[in-house]
């Protein structure tokens, strides 16, 4: 079991030092800005911490953790700009890692709340790049994916944000009361449920 373990991880760093610098320099390019491997990028632990990241995002998913939840047409882009500008405004400049893949790998990259956040939309791509991100302890995080829904005779691309975290979740509260995104509510005695607002197409 542990010749697999060091094989295993011996095969991973391999495979880092061969792509990392390439997507390391890719993420810099959307950033606007030199991404340090040696002192910004996590390797060794990423792949933990992004496991424990993938458990909290299902757990959302699965109603058993509070959340909040928002799916639009990407013709309604304004909607997720808001829910990015709303956060950007209230949110200091956090430590943060944002989770990126390299090949069938993942590591977390250092980066702060503002420089995510203000390019969260050029991070994500359609059916391609989801955007991974959590607080430095990863109790709480965002999640933010683009992709095509296909339904009978048409198709449409959509964008889908999970966010938790009561330090995120507190400060969407505004924008759920006007009606953008829903929050997810977890209590014990009755479970999950999903308090709608009023929708974003009508």
């Amino acid at each position: 079991m542990q010749v697999d373990d060091a094989l295993s991880k011996a095969l991973r760093r391999n495979r880092l030092k061969r792509h990392l610098p390439s997507e390391m320099k890719r993420l810099s390019t959307i950033l606007g800005r030199t991404v340090d491997i040696a002192t910004e990028v996590e390797t060794a632990e990423s792949e933990e911490w992004f496991k424990k990241y993938l458990l909290h995002l299902a757990e959302c998913r699965e109603g058993k953790r509070y959340h909040f939840y928002l799916k639009v047409p990407a013709k309604l882009q304004r909607a997720l700009k808001r829910v990015l500008a709303q956060l950007t405004a209230n949110m200091s400049e956090v430590p943060m890692w944002l989770y990126w893949r390299v090949g069938i790998d993942t590591v977390a990259v250092r980066i702060t709340s503002g420089d995510v956040l203000n390019h969260a939309l050029a991070l994500v791509s359609l059916d391609g790049d989801d955007v991974y991100i959590s607080d430095a302890d990863v109790s709480a995080g965002i999640y933010l994916t683009y992709y095509l829904e296909r339904v009978p005779g048409a198709s449409r691309s959509e964008y889908e944000m999970i966010i938790w975290g009561n330090q995120f979740t507190a400060l969407l509260l505004p924008l759920w009361r006007q009606g953008i995104g829903d929050i997810g509510l977890v209590t014990p005695a009755l479970g999950f449920i999903r308090q709608k607002g009023e929708s974003l197409e009508q």
